[in-house]
This record gives C-alpha cells, sequence and structure tokens, in this order.
C-alpha cells in the first residue's frame, strides 16, 4: 500500500535565506561566450566552474530512434560567461572534466 502525501510548493522553499538581496544578472551585451569545441576550452570552463559561486544548465537532447536519448549540446552560464558546448564533439572528454560540476 502507498501512502499519499501531499506537498504544496512553500513545502520547497529554504525560509532560511530570506534576508538575502537577489542579485540581477548583468545586460547580455557585456556577457562574453564562449563556444567549447576542444578540451582546452573544456579545461578552461571546467576551472572557471571550480571560481563559481553559482551556475546554471541547459541541455537539448535528440531521442529520435533511441530509447536512452543523445545530449547533443549543453549550454552552462556562470555571473559573468556563458558557454556552449558541443558535446557531440567532445562527448569523450566531457564526463572527466565536469562530472564534478
Amino acid at each position: 500500500m502507498y501512502l499519499q502525501e501531499k506537498l504544496s510548493a512553500t513545502d520547497f522553499i529554504d525560509m532560511t535565506v530570506s534576508d538575502v538581496e537577489p542579485a540581477n544578472p548583468p545586460p547580455v551585451e557585456s556577457t562574453s561566450f564562449k563556444l567549447v569545441q576542444d578540451v582546452k576550452v573544456l579545461k578552461e570552463l571546467a576551472a572557471k566552474l571550480c571560481d563559481a559561486n553559482e551556475s546554471a544548465v541547459d541541455l537539448e537532447y535528440n531521442h529520435y530512434r533511441s530509447f536512452q536519448g543523445l545530449t547533443c549540446l549543453m549550454q552552462i552560464s556562470i555571473r559573468t560567461e556563458d558557454f556552449i558546448v558541443d558535446t557531440l564533439k567532445l562527448r569523450v572528454q566531457i564526463g572527466p572534466y565536469l562530472r564534478g560540476f
């Protein structure tokens, strides 16, 4: 028998950070962009992620004719820079360099 628990959105809000002022992102025009297509730039990305307090990730994938899907593109942003990672070209290297993030 399964127990059903009713949860609301407020159950997932951390009330201990209520005194923190949200920081607005810088304008898009002032945020640099880097295309990551080789291991050298992937290493630079990993180093920047180590120093970043926060980051955001978006994955694009294709599941056509596949049950598992295939990640085709990874977008990573930190406060000062955006990265587009070619996951097809770097499919073997991504795990070793970005696994800890």
